[in-house]
C-alpha cells in the first residue's frame, strides 16, 4: 500500500490540473466616442473602436500613435445606423496613458479624420475625375468641350485644378458628369440609375451634409443606402440627376473653404461598393515597413503592394502639393503600410447573428487619409471572414491572423501572411495543430505545434467557440499572448493567454460582465499593443454599449 501511494505522489505533477484563470478588475474610465457632459468628438452614435499602433500620424498630430477603427457611424444621434460605415480616429499613446481612473474630465480626446485633412480643392477635383474614368472609362470624348482631364495623369488634373478658380473646376465637373450620362442614356441606359447611386453613395462618405434643412424626405442627399439612391435614379429624369451630382460636388467643394471640420469624421475605408453591401466594418488592423528587399520578393510570390495601391482603382489620390503630410515613408528603400481588415456585411440577423459578403483587407500608403480594397480575401462561408491581425514579437516576417466566420458563434482559426503580401490570397497559410501528447481532453498539458498548409480546409480549430472576433497582442509582463473576445454564451468579455498564438490557451478570465448592471448590451473587448500600461501589468481595451450605441474605454488590471 505505501508503494502504491509512492508511486501516486511520483506521478501528481505529470498530471497537474489546468493553471486557474488570471484575477483581474476593470474599470469603465470614460465614454470615449459620441457626445457626453465633458466632450464633443464629431460623431453621436458609433461601435467597436479596433486599435493598433501608428508611426506620427499628421492629420492626427500624434507622434506615438494609437488608431482607432470603429464601425457603423451616426453624425446626428446614438442611434444604430450607418450615415458612414467607418471611421478613423487616432490621438497620443501618452494622452490615453496618461490618464486616472474614474476621470471622465480627463477622458481623452479622439482626434477622427475628416474630409478636409484628405483633400485640398485641386486634390478634390482630382479625385472625382479619376473615380469618374474609373466607373466608367469609355465614357468620355478624348475632344471632350471640357479639359479632356479625365484622360490625362493625376498630377496634370492637380495642376488644372491649382491654375483655375472654382467655377471653372465645377464647370468642368459639370460637363464630366454630363458626358457619363449622355453616353449611358445612349448606349447602356439599363445601367444609368446604378452608376448614379454608386456615385451617389461615394459623395455622401467625405462627412459633408449634402441634404439641405427643407428637403423632402425622397430627396435625403445623405442616406447610406444604396437602394435608396437607386430606386430615386429610376424615378427620375437624366436632367434631375444632373442637377443633383453639380449640386452635391458644389456642397463638397464649398466645405473645404468654409469652417473648421476637423471634427467631423469622414468615412475612411470604401464601403458600399456593390449593391449588395450594407456596410463596411472594420475587425482588425496592422502597419508594417517594408524594405526594398521584402517588397521585391521573388518568382511567382513577388509581392505586388506597389501594383495594387497604385492601380486605377485607387480609392483616393494623393495631393503632391501637401508634401507634409507624407508621414509614412515612402522611398525606395521603405514602405510603410497601414492594413485594416474589414468584413462585408450583407444582412444583420438575429441577436448575435448575419450574413457578411466576405472579408478583405483596405492598405493604405498615406497614413489612413486614403484607402484601397482588396475585395474576396475570404469568401462568406469561409472561417475568416472576421479578421485580427497581430505581429509576433519573435518572428516579424510574419502578420498574425486570428478568424472566425460570420456571427458571434464560431469558433477561432489561426493564419500567417508574409508581411510584403498581405493582399495577395494565395499567400497565406493555415494552422494545422498538432500535439507532443496527444492528449486533447487536457489541451495545457500538452505541447502544441503548426504545420502550415496553404488551404483553408487544412485550417484546425485553435479555440473553440462561440466568440466574437477577438483581439490580441504580446503581454511582456505575462510573457504570453493576450486573447480578448466576447463570448455571446456567457455573456461575457472573456481574456485568455497562451505562450504562442495557437495555444494553448489558459481557461477564460472574466473582464466584463455584461449581466452586470450598467453594461447591457456590451461587446467587443479590443485590445491592442499600445493599450498596454507598465509593461502589460495593467491594459486599455474598448467596450461597445448597445443602448447608448457608443463606445467606452476600460482599464484592466492583473491582480
Amino acid at each position: 500500500r505505501a508503494l502504491k501511494y509512492l508511486i501516486f505522489l511520483l506521478l501528481l505533477p505529470l498530471v497537474a490540473p489546468e493553471a486557474p484563470a488570471l484575477r483581474i478588475s476593470s474599470t469603465v474610465i470614460c465614454q470615449i466616442t459620441g457626445t457626453n457632459a465633458t466632450r464633443a468628438v464629431g460623431i453621436a452614435g458609433v461601435d467597436l473602436g479596433i486599435s493598433f499602433s501608428a508611426p506620427p500620424l499628421a492629420w492626427a498630430g500624434c507622434e506615438n500613435c494609437v488608431v482607432f477603427a470603429f464601425g457603423d457611424a451616426n453624425r446626428v444621434q446614438a442611434a444604430p445606423s450607418t450615415d458612414i460605415s467607418n471611421s478613423l480616429s487616432a490621438l497620443n499613446v501618452s494622452d490615453l496613458l496618461s490618464i486616472a481612473p474614474n476621470s471622465e474630465s480627463l477622458c481623452p480626446t479622439l482626434r477622427f479624420l475628416s474630409f478636409r485633412d484628405q483633400f485640398t480643392v485641386s486634390s478634390l477635383y482630382a479625385h472625382l475625375s479619376e473615380r469618374l474614368a474609373t466607373l466608367l472609362p469609355f465614357a468620355h470624348a478624348a475632344n471632350s468641350p471640357s479639359t479632356s482631364s479625365v484622360f490625362s495623369a493625376p498630377v496634370f488634373r492637380e495642376q488644372f485644378a491649382a491654375a483655375s478658380s472654382l467655377s471653372d473646376i465645377l464647370a468642368d465637373l459639370h460637363e464630366q458628369y454630363s458626358e457619363s450620362l449622355g453616353y449611358l442614356a445612349a448606349a447602356l441606359p439599363s445601367q444609368t440609375a446604378t452608376w448614379f447611386a454608386t456615385l451617389a453613395l461615394h459623395l455622401s462618405s467625405f462627412g459633408v451634409r449634402l441634404s439641405q434643412i427643407n428637403d423632402p424626405p425622397s430627396l435625403f442627399r445623405d442616406d447610406s443606402r444604396f437602394q435608396f439612391h437607386l430606386e430615386y435614379a429610376q424615378k427620375n429624369t437624366i436632367a434631375t440627376l444632373l442637377y443633383e451630382l453639380t449640386n452635391r460636388t458644389g456642397t463638397l467643394f464649398a466645405a473645404l473653404g468654409g469652417p473648421a471640420s476637423s471634427g467631423i469624421a469622414k468615412q475612411a475605408l470604401p464601403s458600399k461598393t456593390l449593391p449588395q453591401e450594407y456596410t463596411t466594418i472594420p475587425t482588425g488592423g496592422i502597419v508594417v515597413s517594408l524594405t526594398e528587399s521584402a517588397r521585391a520578393g521573388s518568382g511567382a510570390r513577388r509581392a505586388r503592394v506597389d501594383d495594387v495601391l497604385t492601380n486605377t482603382n485607387r480609392t483616393s489620390l494623393r495631393q503632391h502639393a501637401r508634401s507634409h503630410h507624407r508621414n509614412l515613408t515612402d522611398s525606395s528603400s521603405t514602405l510603410t503600410l497601414m492594413h485594416v481588415f474589414f468584413m462585408s456585411v450583407q444582412a444583420w440577423g438575429p441577436a448575435g447573428k448575419w450574413t457578411c459578403n466576405f472579408g478583405g483587407v483596405a492598405s493604405s500608403r498615406d497614413g489612413g487619409e486614403s484607402f484601397t480594397r482588396t475585395d474576396n480575401l475570404f469568401g462568406t462561408d469561409s472561417g475568416f471572414v472576421q479578421i485580427a491581425a497581430l505581429q509576433h514579437p519573435g518572428d516579424t516576417a510574419w502578420v498574425y491572423l486570428y478568424g472566425v466566420p460570420s456571427g458571434r458563434f464560431g469558433a477561432l482559426r489561426l493564419a500567417r501572411v508574409p508581411v510584403a503580401r498581405v493582399t495577395e490570397r494565395s499567400s497565406y497559410e493555415f494552422c494545422s495543430l498538432s500535439s507532443s501528447s496527444g492528449n486533447s481532453s487536457s489541451p495545457s498539458n500538452n505541447t502544441l505545434a503548426c504545420s502550415w498548409v496553404g488551404e483553408e480546409n487544412g485550417a484546425s480549430v485553435v479555440l473553440a467557440g462561440p466568440l466574437d472576433v477577438p483581439s490580441a497582442t504580446f503581454n511582456p509582463h505575462l510573457n504570453a499572448f493576450m486573447l480578448t473576445y466576447f463570448n455571446q454564451t456567457s455573456y461575457r468579455i472573456e481574456m485568455r493567454t497562451a505562450p504562442e498564438p495557437w495555444g494553448p490557451f489558459s481557461p477564460a478570465s472574466t473582464l466584463i460582465n455584461c449581466n452586470d448592471p450598467g453594461m447591457g448590451g456590451c461587446y467587443g473587448g479590443f485590445t491592442s499593443s499600445s493599450l498596454l500600461v507598465d509593461g502589460g501589468k495593467s491594459f486599455y481595451f474598448t467596450l461597445s454599449l448597445w443602448p447608448i450605441y457608443n463606445t467606452v474605454l476600460v482599464r484592466a488590471d492583473l491582480l
